[in-house]
């Protein structure tokens, strides 16, 4: 995994490379706020459709 992280990080083609093209995001400091923004909206959909299993595994953690 580590190799694959640092692959993408610099760009380097690796024996997986066209099988892993959507691993990662490139971030930059002209994008970061709006992709951050789209994680958090998909956590709160997350969130509200499997809100009973996320209860449940807290409830177990505990």
């Amino acid at each position: 995994m580590g190799e694959l992280i640092l692959d993408r990080m610099f760009g380097v083609p690796g024996p997986d490379a066209d099988r892993l093209r959507d691993f990662g995001v490139l971030l930059s400091t002209a994008m970061i706020d709006e992709h951050l923004a789209m994680q958090r909206r998909g956590a709160e959909r997350y969130g509200q459709e499997f809100g009973a299993e996320i209860g449940a595994l807290l409830a177990h953690s505990q």
